[in-house]
């Protein structure tokens, strides 16, 4: 059946505006809704249940879709996996695979909103870095009211309960505000989008998370060394300038961050090593218990690594799904810029994986922070090739069949 055809189907459907404005709100609501519970069960109602009715059209979009395949296949192995788990229970598991479904859903969701609204899905993502911007200067008027300002670690407003989260989910909105700042035809909307990326930048300083700062500064590099724009001098001059003035102005920052030393990450690293060395090919399984106890006296929920989590649940099958899955995307994200000039996507790939290096463990989650550092650039991927005629992964006999 051609793309076409079926967006004919698709376009005007009820369906797909509304549930256009309940997505539009589960992923501002990272800023706005109180916590992460009501998040939660907003999806669930508002975006998962509604989005059961697009399946069909879904199916057809990106049932050839490469990526998508991987990371099914992915899914499927850990899933499978949790048949030998040290305690394999029906409930846990029935919550897991109904987690698997739900991200899938929001990688569906997002290719047929991006497919029959590519414009106004860009102006989505264009208003949510601005209210990004918005809740991160409101954050810290709130935060240092009542914390010591600066060496009080910032937390955001919204279901972001902790300093590393808050990072992330700012910093990776920041790296959008300046793509869009950088793609700008317009001056006065090209300052726009450059002053609400310093502030995120300020935000992601002000949390002082190492971890996210040193995947932000990666990834900005990338969007700037890569990409190919006039204004790249001026505006790497203008962020330099910023994190300078930020240093000079809050040292104590630095030092409080140098004082930290390197955490106890490598001792909880150890640990988890140790336990993927006793089912080294097929892991432990997906439901094993995921704490770590260190000298009998700490215990870290998570092993502060998402490629070691994989290798502890999946071992090295399960780890090499989902490198796999990570490096086809690279290469997709690179085809993509080099066919349009905008890095973005490898940028936010970049951002994604390496604080996956420091932090996170279990992929499949409820709508926490995940969701926007990892299944949002892989969602915005996956449907690239659905918007204003791109194909990445067509062959020229193809293109036809696209739309083209």
């Amino acid at each position: 059946m051609y793309i076409h055809d079926m967006a004919m189907r698709v376009s005007g459907s009820y369906a797909t505006r509304f549930i256009f404005l309940t997505y539009s709100i589960f992923i501002i609501g990272f800023f706005l809704i109180p916590n992460a519970v009501d998040q939660y069960k907003f999806y669930s109602i508002a975006v998962f249940i509604p989005g059961l009715l697009l399946l069909p059209q879904g199916f057809t979009l990106l049932r050839n879709n490469r990526l998508l395949l991987l990371l099914v296949a992915y899914f499927t192995y850990m899933l499978i996996n949790t048949a030998w788990s040290e305690l394999f229970e029906l409930k846990p598991f029935l919550i897991y695979a109904r987690l698997v479904f739900y991200i899938l859903m929001f990688l569906l969701v997002t290719a047929i909103l991006r497919f029959e609204y590519p414009d106004k899905f860009d102006y989505f993502l264009q208003i949510t870095c601005l209210v990004a911007g918005v809740a991160a200067i409101a954050s810290m008027i709130i935060w240092y009211q009542d914390h010591s300002f600066p060496k009080s670690r910032l937390i955001g407003i919204g279901t972001l309960e902790n300093p590393n989260p808050s990072a992330m989910v700012y910093g990776f909105f920041a790296i959008l505000c300046l793509s869009y700042a950088l793609s700008a035809r317009m001056w006065q909307i090209r300052m726009v989008f450059y002053a609400s990326a310093l502030v995120l930048l300020s935000f992601v300083w002000f949390t002082q998370s190492r971890g996210v700062l040193i995947a932000t500064i990666a990834a900005v590099i990338i969007l700037f060394a890569l990409g190919n724009y006039k204004k790249m001098l001026v505006a790497m001059v203008a962020i330099a300038g910023t994190f300078g003035v930020l240093y000079l102005g809050f040292p104590e920052l630095i030092m409080s961050a140098i004082n930290r030393g390197l955490s106890t990450r490598p001792e909880i690293w150890s640990v988890v090593l140790q336990k993927v060395a006793e089912a080294p090919l097929f892991g432990h399984g997906y439901l094993t218990d995921e704490f770590v106890f260190i000298a009998q006296k700490k215990i870290y929920l998570f092993s502060h690594n998402a490629y070691i989590g994989a290798l502890r649940d999946g071992g090295i099958i399960g780890l090499v799904f989902f490198l796999t899955m990570l490096v086809y995307a690279i290469w997709l994200s690179v085809r993509i810029g080099k066919k349009t000039g905008d890095y973005v996507y490898l940028a936010l790939l970049v951002f994604g994986m390496t604080i996956m290096i420091f932090d996170t463990d279990r992929l499949v989650t409820r709508p926490l922070v995940l969701w926007i550092i990892l299944w949002l650039p892989l969602a915005l991927i996956i449907s690239h090739d659905f918007i204003r005629g791109n194909c990445v992964e067509a062959l020229p006999s193809e293109t036809h069949l696209r739309g083209l």
